[in-house]
Parts: structure tokens; sequence; C-alpha cells
């Protein structure tokens, strides 16, 4: 199977990513982006976050789904770049920062239009990103894909909450109602996006992941990603081991996924009063 990954540290500041063909599809059509910036200002705090990570899920429907998906992280990156020549972390105000990551992802979106245009070929992804500023994040949100926060100890019982809504439609098939899929990126020069806002308590979990991590995934799985980024285990290795699990119980499409653990100035995270037995097997990707 062929997979990819990556981590990304700045002292106590940790994201990684994964991404696998899976068992059964003979290419892979997800991509995933995950950067974290430093400060450049020696007086500010180093370990104040600002971190920029999506899932891309090219969709199958229509040619080139690798292409979509990758043109899209590629865009991301140029973004990042341009980021890191003035963008100063927990000191740059959010609603510009937040703002140029809206402006960011209409032009993504125009670019893969032009892409599919020079090809002459209809192709699309979804989109979940998120741009992290301190404890604020923003995420842009095309498709359904999704990102899910991991609170520990949440005194809601809410641990694990999908901050996102697939946009999707049920249609009759052949005699099934199914999902179709009714928003992504590349089918429209100007792009329709949710966007979502919310803050972060020190040990929080933000993972954004693609259709085929999620389809098996559960409220337990989650906690042992938690867990294994608290411990200071390998991102990468840790969502690689839970691909596999997702595949064990039968999974046929891409998996995807990007774990960002949130330690504001390498602050302990909360005690997780852990998951019951029923949590293990309640399946959260329906």
């Amino acid at each position: 199977m062929l997979n990819f990954t990556k981590k990304s540290r700045q002292g106590a500041i940790l994201c990684g990513s994964y991404t696998d063909r899976g068992a059964h599809r003979p290419e892979n059509q997800d991509a995933v982006f995950c950067r974290v910036f430093s400060a450049k200002n020696k007086k500010n705090p180093p370990n104040v976050p600002l971190v920029l990570c999506a899932v891309c899920d090219g969709v199958g429907g229509m040619e080139r789904g690798d292409l979509a998906s990758g043109v899209v992280t590629a865009e991301m990156a140029r973004f990042a770049d341009s980021l890191d020549s003035w963008v100063e972390p927990g000191t740059t105000e959010n609603g510009i920062l937040f703002s140029h990551f809206r402006d960011a992802a209409e032009g993504w979106n125009a670019t893969l239009c032009d892409t599919a245009k020079n090809y002459r070929i209809r192709t699309g992804t979804t989109f979940s990103g998120f741009l992290l500023n301190g404890d604020t994040y923003q995420i842009i949100h095309a498709g359904d894909s999704r990102i899910y926060r991991y609170r520990p100890g949440d005194p809601a019982g809410l641990r694990l909450l999908c901050l996102t809504e697939d946009e999707c439609v049920w249609r009759e098939q052949n005699g099934r109602m199914r999902s179709f899929l009714s928003n992504c990126m590349g089918i429209h020069p100007v792009l329709s996006f949710c966007a979502y806002g919310g803050t972060l308590l020190p040990g929080d979990m933000l993972l954004a992941c693609s259709d085929g991590f999620y389809h098996h995934l559960t409220e337990h799985d989650a906690q042992g990603l938690w867990k294994s980024a608290v411990s200071g285990e390998d991102i990468p290795a840790a969502l690689s081991r839970a691909a596999q699990n997702m595949i064990a119980r039968g999974e046929t499409d891409n998996l995807s996924a990007v774990l960002y653990l949130h330690r504001p100035n390498d602050t302990p995270p909360q005690k997780d009063t852990g998951v019951e037995e029923d949590a293990e097997k309640t399946v959260l990707g329906i």
C-alpha cells in the first residue's frame, strides 16, 4: 500500500499527517497538508501555535481526483510560504489572518478550475482545513471530509465532536437511497464553502480526515490517537496504525488524516476520564 507521512514540530507544537492508498483502490486520490510556523521575534514565546492543516479527497466520480487534491495542497504550500514571510504566531490579528485564509481558499479553487480547463477534464476535491493562531481556529470546509475535536474529560461528555457538516444529498439509485456529494472544490469558479470558528483548550486534539478514515472511526480510536500524541509517540505512526485498523474493519477507500495536539507554551494536557466500553463499538462515520 502506498502511503505518505509527515510530521512537524516547533517546541511543544506537534502535528502530523498520514495518507494511504488502502487495500483495494488502484491509486491514492487523497492529499494531506500540515505546516507549523515558527516565531520570528525572539521576544515572543516560542511555543505559541500557528498551524495550517488540511485533508483533500479527490472526487471519485470525476476524472483525475489525484490531480485535483494535489493541485490544492500545492497551492496551500505556496500560501504557507507567503504567510511565513510576514505572520508572527500569536500576535498577528486573527481577523486579518483568517481573511487571508478565506481569500486563499477561493484562489485555490480558481486555480483548480483553470487546471481542469487546461486538461479538458471535469475534476474536483473535497477540502477540510483549519488555520490555528494561538488558541483560536478557523475552519474552511467544502465536501464530506471531516474535522473532529477530541477534548479529554469534557464535562458535557462530548469528548469527540465533529466540527463540520457533510455536504451531501440523498437520492434514490437502483431502488436504494444513496448519499451523493453536493459540493467540492473545482466544480465552479466561485467557491461555496462553510466557515467555522472556535477556541481550543490545552490538551484538545484536532483530527482532519477523509471519509475512508472516518467510516469506521470510533471514540475509542480517537482516544487512542490522543494518548499516542500526549505520550510523544510519532504521530504519523499512530495514524498509520489507526488506518490499518480501519482497513481490517472493511474499509475499501483511500484513508487520510492530519492530527494536531494543542499544547500552547508546553501546557500539560487535561486528564482524560476514560471512554466507556460502549464507545468502542460506536461507529461515528455514518
